[in-house]
């Protein structure tokens, strides 16, 4: 009993505990190393994260076309003309479009 009693206060303090160990562990770090470095990893850590997420979001270009897909660009497969497109079928492709 004593354990669910712990576990439900842990999880309704959480958004006290959460910010004051934040708060520790960066004034830790700060009064150890300084404010410089700490703010030089700061950077670093989002330069980090820019990439994770730029690697991780990028848009997914196959091979195929879905019927929708060739029914905006007039039959064109759009991942070849996106791909690998000379000026001339870039012009038709574009020619072919719904928003002419």
């Amino acid at each position: 009993m004593f354990l669910i009693f712990f576990i439900t206060a842990l999880y309704f303090a959480r958004t006290i505990l959460l910010p004051v160990t934040l708060a520790l562990v960066i004034g830790t770090f700060v009064t150890a190393v300084g404010y410089a470095p700490f703010f030089v990893a700061l950077g670093l850590g989002d330069l980090i994260g820019a990439v994770i997420l730029w690697t991780l979001v990028k848009p997914h270009i196959t091979g195929t076309a879905t019927p929708v897909t060739r029914a905006r660009t007039g039959g064109v497969d759009a991942a070849r003309t996106a791909n690998a497109c000379a000026a001339s079928s870039c012009i038709r492709a574009r020619s072919r479009s719904i928003y002419r």
